[in-house]
Parts: C-alpha cells; structure tokens; sequence
C-alpha cells in the first residue's frame, strides 16, 4: 500500500485562511476599541445631560422673574416641596 502525498485542508497553507493567533490579535484588537470607543460615548451623554440640566435651570430663573416682573412679588418657593410647616 502506497500513501500519496495529500495534504489536509487545515494543514495547508496555501488554504489562504488565518492563524488561530492572527484571530485572536483581531478580536482583542476589536475589544479594546470598542473599549475605548464606549467611554467616550458615556462622557459625551454625560456632557450632553448637564447641559440639559444648565438650560433647565435657567428657564426656570427666566419663568421666575417673569413671575415676579408680572405681579411684583417672588413666587413662594416653598410651596410643593413637601414641607407642611
């Protein structure tokens, strides 16, 4: 009997296709940007939710004083708070 000279398919390396290794370099590669990538994007949110909040506010001063330029007085600031004192 007389063996011929094959070649396996994942022995080839002609096949054309990558390493084990060269795998494994992409996909840690792939993680640590998307890493990064995801903590830029929450200190973007962040930064996007306290200017929300600052323009809030100041709506808020601007309703005020168009109260008090309405009717003289300033509005009674403690009413809805929850105190019943």
């Amino acid at each position: 009997m007389t063996m011929r000279n094959t070649r396996l398919p994942w022995r080839s390396r002609s096949a054309g296709g990558f390493t084990l290794i060269e795998l494994l370099v992409v996909i840690a590669i792939l993680g640590i940007l998307l890493t990064l990538g995801t903590g830029g994007g929450l200190y973007v949110l962040k930064q996007t939710d306290i200017k929300k909040t600052i323009a809030t506010q100041k709506l808020i001063i601007e309703a005020v004083h168009a109260y008090h330029d309405h009717t003289g007085v300033w509005p009674d600031m403690s009413a809805g708070t929850g105190n019943n004192d």
